[in-house]
C-alpha cells in the first residue's frame, strides 16, 4: 500500500489538474486571480514608491478622483459629462446590463465605476470584452461592506470578490473599492 500512495497522489494531481485546467502554470482563469484592492490603500503605497507603479497609481488616481470625461449610466438612462470621448464610466447596480452590449462610446472607457446601493449582484467580467481600455474596476458604496467589522480591509476586499465572476479575458483587470461615509 505504501508504494501505491505516490501513484495515487499523482493521478489525484493529474486529475485535478485536468478538472480545473488554468490553474497549473500560473494561468488566471477565474475571478479569484483577480487582485481586489481597497483604492487608498493602494494608492498611499503605491504613490511612495518605484516610478512604474507611481506612474500606475497617477493614472488610477487621476480616473477615479478627477474630472474626466464620463459616461453615465443611472437607472438606465445614458449622459455624457465632461466631454465627448469617455474613458469613465459610472453605473448603478440596477444599469449593470447595460455594460453587457457593445455600444462604441465605451471604446475608450478605461475605469468603470460601479455605485453600490446592494451586494446582490454578479457581475460577469468576461461580458465586458468589448471594452478594449479597460484597465480598473472601482467599486464605490456608501454604507459598511462588513457592518460587523467597518475598515476591516480583509473582509471588504472578501466581499467584493463575491461581487464578480468569470476572467477579465483580453484585459489585464485591477478591481478597486472604497467606502464612502456621507455626513
Amino acid at each position: 500500500m505504501k508504494k501505491q500512495l505516490p501513484l495515487l497522489m499523482f493521478l489525484a494531481m493529474i486529475s485535478f489538474s485536468l478538472l480545473r485546467p488554468g490553474l497549473c502554470y500560473g494561468q488566471k482563469t477565474d475571478a479569484d486571480a483577480i487582485p481586489v484592492y481597497n483604492i487608498q490603500a493602494f494608492l498611499a503605497e503605491k504613490l511612495s514608491s518605484s516610478s512604474e507603479a507611481g506612474g500606475v497609481s497617477a493614472n488610477l488616481s487621476q480616473l477615479a478622483f478627477e474630472s474626466n470625461p464620463t459616461l453615465v449610466i443611472s437607472n438606465g438612462k445614458f449622459s455624457l459629462w465632461g466631454g465627448d470621448v469617455p474613458v469613465v464610466a459610472a453605473v448603478d447596480v440596477a444599469s449593470l446590463e447595460y455594460l453587457f452590449k457593445e455600444d462604441p462610446g465605451f471604446e475608450q472607457i478605461q475605469l468603470i465605476r460601479i455605485i453600490l446601493d446592494q451586494t446582490d449582484f454578479d457581475l460577469k467580467l468576461d461580458q465586458l470584452d468589448h471594452f478594449k481600455n479597460l484597465k480598473y474596476v472601482f467599486f464605490v458604496a456608501s454604507f459598511d461592506l462588513c457592518p460587523e467589522s467597518p475598515g476591516n480591509i480583509a473582509c471588504e476586499t472578501g466581499m467584493v470578490k463575491d461581487l464578480f465572476s468569470g476572467s477579465a479575458g483580453q484585459n489585464d483587470l485591477m478591481v478597486f473599492y472604497q467606502v464612502v461615509h456621507h455626513q
